[in-house]
């Protein structure tokens, strides 16, 4: 078996001991930890590298360019790790003790052999200190699993929690190389996963403590029905509008047959059934 967990650093002092911890302490432990740097300028190497000496399932990966930025260092890690299967892991989070032992299990009762497969799973929103600010990620953003993984709502609506997701090598094949107009490795992934008739499924139970604090790249936002959380969302317009150009773009490079009515008859279905 073999199983590679992809761990992407920045500046990542504060947390990463704790991350690496929950990694260590995984019920499933047949699996090789790859960290790649992106030119962190506090502790984060030394920690690493400490780690690193201390067990043989740690290992750094050097790149001689820096500071590629969170989506392509996944990407880049996906890329020069060769495995049977991945799972991405941000800097900042802690993972429950059996995410990676349910995960693995899930995607070996789906899998076909030689077809993408992707497995995916709820978070525990947490804060800095790991309290609990909502204990289903997918019920405070108002996310729908079994819609998402449709083709009809994926091109305008992400499903995909980088840090949740684990995929085989026949889902890596796919995602390579990355899009010109990607966003995020995780919602390129599961688009090229569905552009290829591959197979994805959902663990409805949160396997991660998802932290939140002041320098997440990507967060959580609690989506609200109510007349104050729309009113917020038309003073940004200019930045929903942006938000959704970029995903439309994305979507119409793995989906080229797609047309912006597609893309927002998608999202407005999608908002009607949530």
């Amino acid at each position: 078996m073999e199983l590679a967990i992809l761990l992407a650093t920045y500046n990542s002092q504060t947390y990463l001991r704790a991350q690496i911890e929950s990694l260590l302490n995984q019920s499933y432990n047949d699996f090789i930890l790859y960290i790649r740097d992106d030119g962190s300028n506090d502790q984060t190497l030394s920690i690493i590298e400490e780690y690193c000496r201390e067990n043989p399932k740690i290992v750094l990966l050097k790149d001689p360019i820096s500071h590629r930025k969170s989506m392509e260092n996944f990407m880049w890690l996906l890329e020069h790790v060769t495995a049977q299967y991945y799972m991405f892991c941000d800097h900042d989070d802690v993972w429950l003790s059996n995410k990676v032992e349910l995960t693995l299990k899930r995607m070996q009762e789906i899998e076909i052999k030689k077809k993408p497969a992707l497995v995916c799973s709820d978070l525990v929103v947490v804060n800095e200190k790991l309290q609990t600010i909502a204990p289903s990620f997918w019920n405070y953003m108002k996310l729908r699993p079994q819609l998402l993984t449709q083709k009809k709502y994926a091109i305008s609506c992400n499903l995909f929690t980088g840090c949740t997701m684990m995929i085989n090598e026949a889902a890596k094949k796919v995602a390579l190389p990355l899009g010109k107009y990607a966003t995020m490795h995780d919602g390129w992934i599961g688009l090229q996963v569905i552009a290829h008739h591959g197979i994805i499924d959902c663990i409805n139970q949160p396997l991660i403590l998802y932290r939140q604090h002041r320098n997440n790249v990507c967060g959580a936002q609690e989506v609200s029905c109510t007349l104050k959380y729309y009113k917020y969302k038309l003073s940004h317009i200019r930045k929903v509008f942006l938000t959704y150009k970029k995903n439309y773009l994305m979507a119409k490079e793995v989906f080229p047959d797609i047309f912006l009515f597609d893309f927002l008859f998608g999202r407005i279905m999608y908002l009607l059934k949530r």
